[in-house]
Parts: structure tokens; C-alpha cells; sequence
């Protein structure tokens, strides 16, 4: 039998554009998601791509990320693809940090795999329990009329949960929050996204007026590293309170977990180092009877089906995850994905499903 290694990592630039060039949250504007598609192959010609997301507000940034990219290809080339922790621990100990980079190459690692084994990709994660994945869709920080007809526009195409972002002008927020309920009516689930942009009491005041408009969840209203305020909104407030931008690693998910913080966890896949670890924290959370989610996953098709076969092998979904914002960006290189009424249906075939061209 031939002995298989990856005898090539390519780097691409992998650019979308958004539909909505104004998209913003409280963060800034995000006008095109960039990030770098990672191509491994083997010696007996197998392909896999992996993606690694490099937005400058909430990663590295596109050059940084390709930097790092550049310093792994000489460590992975030449690695067997099935021995996947045998390459983290290499890629640890030759570059610290810089997770968002690495995402990519443990992307295109799962993806070759399941393509070596002619497998599913979720038969890597103990195999799908469902083919069908709930979703929420988010509304950007625009004028309370504009978030209103947003907002109707993506119930029309049958989704029946969304995200509010909201960026710490209180008055406005609150307005988005009234004008959006107003306009989809109460069979329609809301949560909201702060994204760190209130203080403690700011975001108790705040977050007890938006209640009244049926807000049952709020993603990280205060700065990451507040635990503090963050518990005491979960003591105080009649809605689950989630953390996002404080879990940047497992050592995180830890921390959470233990100070009893939050009610939920909001995983951004690429920032915990890709489909390894997100299923790590994914188990530690189940465990501990910490809700958990996955969050916005900004990138191409075959990225959101990816993490789309990984999400289908949780044993529990406490909230409906963010995995159709492809729905909105353009210049996408792969193609197969599709969400009806709501619902994204798992790609079936080898790997993750989907064509790259």
C-alpha cells in the first residue's frame, strides 16, 4: 500500500464581497470578508481546500494571515493528512497563536481526510444526527426604518429567527429593537448583538427595555474581559445571556464555564483554531450544561458546509446557529449550498459536499 503524505499547500487570496456594501456592526464596516483558501495535496493526488477568515477588526490581518500561512506550509508538506494532532503539536510549537490562520490548514486537513476515507465529512465527528441545520440571519447596525425592511425581507425567505445588532447608542438600539418587532410581528424570535459595545449598567438599562419587545437572548453586551458585569447580567436579566469575543481559545470555554458567567456560548470556528477545537469546546460545553452555539461564519460555501457537517453531530442545539450569511456575499468559488425556509440541508457525498472551482 502506498504510504500517503501532503506533498503541496497552496495560499489563495479568497476575497467576498458583501451585497450590502454599508454592512456594519459595532466593530466598523465589513465591505468585502477577506481571507485565504488553503489547497493541500497528496501524493496520490487527492485535493482538499480549508479556509482561513483574515479580517483585520477581528483577526489578523489578510497579510499577517498570509504571513503565518507561508510559515506552516514547510511544517505540514510532507506530514500523513490522518495524523492531524501529530500536525497541531508541530504547528504550536513552530508558531504561537495566530489561530485564525491556523483555522485553514485544519480545515483542509478534516476536508482530506474524509476525501482519503471517501467519506462524509460528519462521519469524522461521530457521524450527523440530523441533515437539517435551524438558523438565524442578521440584521447590520443601519437606521431603525432600514433594520425594519431588512429584517421583513429575510422573513419573507422563511427565516424565522433573527440577530439585532445594536453599538452602544442605547436610543437607537432600542428603536432598531421596537421598529423590527413592529414590523415581523411576535412569531418571529429575536435576539441581539451589543458586541461588547455597553458598560455593565449601560447594557442593564438597556437590555431591560428591549426585553419588552420579546429580546430572549443578548450576544456579549460588555467588553470580553468583564466577566464580572457579564455574570451580573445573567443574575439580573429575564434572557440568556451569551458570551462571544471573551472565547478566543479552549483555555476560554474553561474560564466561562467555571466562573458560571453566561447561560451560552457563541463559537466563531476560524477564531477557535477550526474544526478541532470548536468540537473540543463544543463537548466540554454539553458536559457542563453550558448552551452553545455556532456563530456568524463570514466565508464561502464549502467553509459553511464544513462547519455544517461538524454542527450536525451535536447532540443538543440550545440556539438556532449563524450559518447562512453566505447568502450574502459574493464571489463565492464554491458552489452546492442552499437554505429553505430557514433550514440549511447538509451537503451529502464525500468530504463536505461541495464543488471548488
Amino acid at each position: 500500500m502506498t504510504e500517503v503524505f501532503i506533498n503541496d499547500m497552496q495560499v489563495t487570496a479568497c476575497n467576498l464581497t458583501q451585497e450590502d456594501k454599508d454592512w456594519r456592526y459595532a466593530g466598523g464596516p465589513i465591505p468585502i470578508v477577506t481571507g485565504w483558501m488553503v489547497t493541500l495535496t497528496t501524493n496520490t493526488g487527492i485535493v482538499a481546500n480549508g479556509y482561513s477568515q483574515a479580517v483585520g477588526i477581528s483577526s489578523d490581518t489578510p497579510d499577517g494571515a498570509k504571513a503565518v500561512l507561508d510559515a506552516l506550509v514547510p511544517i505540514v508538506v510532507g506530514q500523513n493528512p490522518h495524523n492531524i494532532e501529530r500536525i497541531w503539536q508541530l504547528m504550536n510549537s513552530n508558531v504561537y497563536g495566530h489561530l485564525h490562520a491556523k483555522s485553514g490548514v485544519d480545515f483542509a486537513l478534516h476536508e482530506l481526510c474524509a476525501r482519503l476515507l471517501d467519506v462524509p465529512l460528519s462521519v469524522l465527528f461521530g457521524g450527523a444526527l440530523t441533515d437539517r441545520i435551524v438558523n438565524t440571519r442578521i440584521v447590520p447596525i443601519c437606521d431603525p426604518k432600514d433594520a425594519a425592511e431588512k429584517a421583513a425581507v429575510l422573513c419573507e425567505e422563511g427565516y424565522k429567527n433573527l440577530k439585532i445588532k445594536m453599538d452602544g447608542n442605547a436610543t437607537k438600539d432600542i428603536a432598531r429593537i421596537r421598529e423590527v418587532r413592529a414590523r415581523v410581528g411576535d412569531n418571529v424570535r429575536l435576539c441581539v448583538d451589543p458586541n461588547q459595545s455597553y458598560s455593565t449598567k449601560g447594557a442593564l438599562m438597556t437590555l431591560r427595555q428591549v426585553a419588552g419587545f420579546g429580546v430572549d437572548l443578548a450576544e456579549q453586551p460588555v467588553p470580553a474581559r468583564n466577566l464580572s458585569g457579564l455574570k451580573l447580567l445573567r443574575e439580573n436579566l429575564d434572557m440568556h445571556i451569551e458570551a462571544d469575543e471573551c472565547i478566543q481559545c479552549l483555555e476560554d470555554v474553561m474560564t466561562i464555564i467555571r466562573s458560571e458567567a453566561a447561560d451560552c456560548v457563541n463559537f466563531k470556528v476560524s477564531r477557535m483554531g477550526g474544526l478541532r477545537n470548536t468540537l473540543i469546546a463544543a463537548r466540554m460545553c454539553h458536559s457542563a450544561g453550558l448552551g452553545y452555539r455556532i456563530g456568524a461564519a463570514f466565508g464561502p460555501k464549502f467553509y459553511t458546509a464544513q462547519i455544517a457537517h461538524m454542527t450536525a453531530t451535536f447532540g443538543t442545539h440550545f440556539y438556532p446557529h449563524e450559518l447562512a450569511e453566505f447568502e450574502h456575499l459574493g464571489d463565492d468559488p464554491s458552489t452546492g449550498l442552499s437554505v429553505q425556509n430557514g433550514e440549511l440541508r447538509l451537503p451529502t457525498g464525500v468530504g463536505c459536499g461541495l464543488a471548488v472551482v
